[in-house]
């Protein structure tokens, strides 16, 4: 039971690396996409 227990909490540490991994990595195109924006705005302004 020790054994099922320590899987299930490996697995789920897992998941939520993998998870916070995503979010971080969409969350940095999202800034890199949001620079790129401004930047094509404010040539555009220019």
């Amino acid at each position: 039971i020790a054994l099922s227990i320590m899987f299930i909490g490996l697995t789920m540490a897992q998941l939520v690396v993998i998870f916070v991994t995503i979010m971080a990595t969409i969350r940095r195109s999202m800034l890199v996409s949001i620079s790129i924006m401004n930047c094509e705005i404010i040539e555009c302004c220019v």
